[in-house]
């Protein structure tokens, strides 16, 4: 699940920084959107996942 993520928002990232490079904004800004999608979304997202099963764990458990 984790690698899929993390491929998933590398190729969101660097979509998303050609798109920017082609509209003309600088090469910071495409690094920028980048960064944020090919590694803080993943990170978020596999966080979120593992806060809701441990949620759910704890749920059952009750």
């Amino acid at each position: 699940m984790a690698i899929v993520t993390f491929l998933f928002g590398s190729l969101l990232g660097i979509t998303g920084a050609v798109m920017q490079m082609v509209l003309g904004f600088g090469g910071i800004a495409a690094l920028q959107t980048y960064t944020f999608c090919a590694i803080a979304l993943p990170v978020l997202t596999l966080l979120a996942l593992s806060q809701r099963n441990r949620r759910d764990t704890d749920a059952s458990v009750s």
